[in-house]
């Protein structure tokens, strides 16, 4: 007899959705009396769904994972909006992607969503719950403020009875109000798990950043958590979520004395980015996130509740691919996206909030996910990116992009979602006429420019045209006068014009002397020649740093705080007009380019690998396999990587490309650099050279310490593994693939032991190999499965069940994800590395 599946139980507020697309007809062709007027004008469609509690039934449905028992309402079109509330939208087609055969295929989609209509009088009806039982091991509540929350006569038995399970409650603005709130608190918080979207928090006066960064998203919501009273009943919910869209989530574990959180997000795009990747919108996805959760949820437990959390925004992001659907006879929610599959990759990641944001009182602007990628090997990181155009560990953090324009560091990431959510409403508005002025500082060859160009042609493809005055080579303001005439000709050509005024900190009878004449065309959007004057028109004003590389150093004089806390310029300052054009701007980015910003700066080495790739790939295709792999000596890698300074910043990076013989070469070797004296225009030949030196003598030994790794192996493993197992073998009859292994695994060992102060020297008869303690142990392990997890991927495994010829494995995957006998073997590994090299004739030594 077959095992009846568990119960859940859904209620709450239902609601039925009503969407409409008009489509217009050709003219008839034919006459006579069979040809009907009608059918010659525009044609209306329209259907119905189910919305609210009766989705999420719904869809959970559609699992098959559980016996459901929710509140049933037959023949929706029938059903009145005095008896249960109508929501109206219009639909219609939108590609089905942003790219490949996506933009080519069509969904219906959300274009405007028109309202709603309720009963006049009184509250709508609640409908009752079929099947229900007080048994039921879980209870997922949709809650949202239409009535259902002060009901207690309709909500299900095992809330009111006899109260042992699982309760998920999705809830809205007001949040933590009413009797339903009350009841869960008092009854079922030790199993509570509360929904709750960002938006209804920041309806409450709870601020949260919106489109910078998640490291900026979860900084404000953890202060906000131990600060705003909204949060001080929330409190009472073993676990809290708090979700961003169908982009993030933040989970809040309130069982444990202190607070524990993790962070879900989408590396590649911020909070309501989705929907330009899949245009229009859909309605539904608080309901398809909390039937994903509930999939996952039996006992409230924290492992399967994280993991609910992003099976709920997986199933949450396929409804919103899908749409409703290409045929119009055939209109309905995606509801396949919740059937049971394989175990596979999603584009959401996991990270454990630092302790020190959970403290009460912390204002911390320290944390950044880059900053916790260290611990996994920065250089590790960055030599795989170069070669491959992606990495591991590199794909799980944040990242910006605009066209070309990619960033990973959190500072500049915030600064161009700034700006970019500045040109956006800007461009968007009809009202707003007069220009938009932003600063861009940086180090000559920064590429202050470019960042702004390509973040204002990703907000208007094809409405932008630049145009660049340098501000040090003009010699009155006539050259001025002059640059404002041709910006109007641009914008009366119907353009938007994006005009860089390099240079515009330059001195003009004084320091900061063009400021003066900026402040009429900014802020009243015309400009004087004599007794006329003339409108600017929409335009955006980029001003370009020359003397000053951050804009704290342009404002220094306004550093100085007076007794109202208030900014203190000079004399000099204010003559000319510094505080008055700070005024005009609207917002600034510091440019931290190629060179490090710093001794706190180890993040330049990511920026190097991030701009090397865009740069060879672009200039030096033929370098490329048709894997994408670049074809580039591993010592001339790390050279390009570390050099303590390219001189001219992104310039001298191109400028070295130019310089090297390439055109005829199938890898960069070392012979293909340049000559000394060329290169030491661009950076210091003899330190670039000791580089390439360095790695070359270091790769000589490699084969060397991958014989030492491997016959350590045999070692360690006699007795837990059969002698005929493949890895087990000599090393002449090992496989190709795993020698190919051995060798990536020493080869990665000089960059191991340098993260933690280490290297190792020749030496000759007995060596005593040191021992690491066991947090460098920890942080060696972890750098070890990333390297795994690289070369695993490069040779084709993807996650799924454990199957060598299928090339799938469960352990691709993040070192927080991986099960604890696992995280053991690499432990293993790593201890094992002063005795392996001590075999091969080294010695482990602290870098003096």
């Amino acid at each position: 007899m077959a095992k009846a599946k568990p119960l859940a139980v859904v209620a709450g507020d239902a609601l039925v959705d009503w969407f409409e697309a008009s489509s217009v007809r050709k003219p008839q062709t034919e006459s006579g009396s069979d040809a009907l007027h009608w059918a010659s004008q525009p044609r209306i469609e329209r259907w119905v769904q189910p919305g609210g509690s009766l989705l999420v039934a719904d869809f959970l449905r559609a699992a098959g994972t559980r016996a459901v028992a929710s509140p049933v309402a037959r023949g929706l079109r029938q059903i009145p909006c005095s008896r249960i509330i109508h929501s109206y939208a219009d639909v219609e087609l939108f590609p089905l992607g942003s790219g490949g055969k996506e933009r080519d295929e069509k969904s219906y989609r959300v274009q405007a969503f028109n309202g709603y209509c309720g009963p006049s009088r009184g509250k709508p009806a609640q409908l009752p719950i079929r099947g229900d039982k007080a048994v039921a091991e879980l209870v997922v509540l949709d809650d949202n403020n239409n009535g259902f929350r002060q009901r207690p006569e309709v909500w299900p038995l095992a809330v009111t009875r006899k109260k042992e399970a699982v309760v998920i409650l999705k809830t809205c603005s007001p949040v933590a109000q009413g009797p339903l709130w009350d009841h869960l608190s008092a009854h079922f918080a030790d199993r509570l798990i509360t929904v709750v979207k960002a938006d209804d928090l920041r309806l409450e006066g709870v601020h949260i950043s919106r489109r910078l960064s998640w490291e900026r998203t979860v900084k404000d919501l953890m202060w906000q958590y131990q600060n705003h009273p909204s949060f001080s009943a929330l409190r009472q919910s073993a676990f809290l979520i708090v979700r961003f869209g169908v982009e993030g989530a933040v989970l809040l574990c309130n069982r444990e004395p202190e607070c524990k959180g993790y962070l879900y997000y989408d590396p590649g795009i911020g909070e309501e980015s989705f929907r330009q990747l899949y245009k229009g919108a859909m309605p539904g996805m608080g309901s398809a996130f909390i039937a994903g959760l509930a999939i996952c949820v039996s006992e409230a437990r924290e492992e399967e509740i994280r993991r609910g959390i992003q099976h709920g925004l997986l199933c949450a992001r396929e409804v919103w691919k899908k749409g409703f659907g290409p045929d119009a006879r055939r209109f309905a929610y995606a509801r396949d996206a919740f059937a049971p599959g394989p175990l596979r990759k999603t584009a959401i990641e996991e990270v454990r909030i630092p302790d020190f944001l959970c403290e009460e009182g912390s204002r911390s602007e320290s944390w950044s996910l880059l900053h916790d990628l260290a611990t996994r090997g920065l250089e590790q990181a960055a030599c795989f990116y170069v070669e491959h155009g992606w990495d591991t560990a590199l794909d799980r953090v944040p990242a910006a992009r605009y066209r070309d324009l990619y960033s990973i560091d959190r500072s500049e990431i915030e600064s161009y979602r700034s700006i970019h959510n500045l040109i956006h409403e800007y461009l968007n508005s009809e009202k707003k006429s007069k220009p938009l002025a932003v600063a861009v500082f940086g180090a000559p060859g920064s590429g202050k420019s470019f960042g702004i160009g390509e973040i204002a042609e990703s907000v208007a493809p094809g409405r932008i045209e630049k145009i660049e005055f340098n501000l040090s080579q003009f010699t009155a303001v006539q050259d001025l006068i002059a640059a404002f005439h041709k910006i109007r000709d641009i914008a009366l050509g119907g353009r938007i014009p994006l005009v860089f005024f390099d240079e515009f900190d330059s001195e003009f009878g004084g320091a900061n002397g063009w400021l003066r004449f900026f402040l009429s065309p900014i802020q009243d959007g015309s400009f004087r020649e004599g007794e006329a004057i003339h409108p600017l028109g929409k335009a955006i004003f980029v001003f370009a740093g020359g003397t000053h590389p951050t804009f704290a150093e342009f404002a220094a004089g306004g550093k100085k705080a007076g007794s109202d806390n208030c900014a203190v310029f000079s004399a000099a300052e204010k003559a000319a007009k510094l505080p008055d054009f700070i005024s005009r701007l609207r917002g600034f980015i510091n440019i931290k380019g190629p060179n490090p910003a710093g001794a706190e700066d180890p993040y330049y080495i990511v920026r190097r690998a991030l701009l090397w790739r865009f740069l060879i790939s672009s200039n030096a295709k033929h370098l490329l396999g048709s894997d994408k792999k670049l074809a580039i000596n591993r010592s001339v890698l790390r050279a390009l990587l570390r050099v303590p300074c390219y001189k001219h910043g992104v310039r001298s990076m191109i400028a070295l490309l130019d310089m090297s013989m390439l055109a005829n070469r199938r890898s960069f070797e070392p012979a293909a650099l340049p000559s000394r004296t060329q290169l030491n225009l661009h950076v210091d030949a003899d330190a670039f050279y000791d580089l390439v030196l360095q790695d070359t003598l270091l790769s000589s030994q490699i084969e060397k310490m991958a014989k030492a790794i491997h016959e350590r192996y045999r070692m360690d493993q006699a007795g837990r593994k059969s002698a005929s197992d493949p890895a087990m073998q000599p090393w002449e009859n090992l496989k190709s693939d795993l020698i190919r292994s051995n060798l990536d695994a020493a080869a990665d060992i000089p960059i191991k032991l340098e993260a933690l102060g280490y290297t190792f020297v020749p030496e000759r008869g007995d060596i005593k190999p040191i021992e690491f303690d066991p947090v460098e142990v920890e942080r060696l392990a972890l750098m070890e499965h990333e390297r795994w997890n690289r070369e695993r991927r490069t040779a084709g495994w993807t996650l799924g069940e454990r199957n060598a010829d299928a090339h799938t494995t469960p352990y691709l995957v993040p070192w927080e994800q991986l099960p604890e006998d696992v995280k053991e073997w690499d432990r293993e590994a790593v201890r094992a590395i002063p005795r392996a090299l001590a075999d091969a004739g080294f010695r482990v030594e602290k870098i003096k």
